[in-house]
């Protein structure tokens, strides 16, 4: 059985208006990617719009230092947290960060951890 009871939750991404139909009637979390927070807001919002009395969490993947999709960069934790804060303000409930810089991926890691993270908890 799974740790929160028999249902499993569903995650729905997309960015079309079908999937965000979807994930408004039957999704529990909707996740889209490659997007900017001004992008991301109006399709968050018509998520929630389209669910009515149901909560779907919303929310991104981003990539941390990749010079391509939506994207963190920088090892300034001011910018981290700035950066992290506007998709927070653009109405994203989750997060996901994907560390792609293998030669990177514990220092970025840790930044994240001891920096950034504990300013939004």
């Amino acid at each position: 059985m799974p740790p929160q009871g028999a249902r499993i939750p569903i995650l729905i991404g997309g960015r079309s208006d079908a999937a965000l139909r979807r994930a408004a009637t039957i999704g529990d979390a909707w996740q889209s990617s490659d997007q900017t927070p001004e992008q991301f807001r109006p399709m968050a919002e018509k998520v929630k719009r389209l669910a009515g009395d149901r909560h779907v969490t919303v929310g991104t993947e981003v990539r941390y230092g990749t010079d391509w999709g939506a994207r963190l960069s920088g090892d300034n934790p001011d910018d981290l947290r700035a950066a992290v804060a506007a998709w927070r303000d653009a109405g994203c409930e989750h997060l996901s960060v994907g560390f792609r810089q293998l030669d990177m991926l514990v220092p970025q890691m840790e930044l994240f951890a001891r920096e950034v993270f504990p300013a939004f908890e």
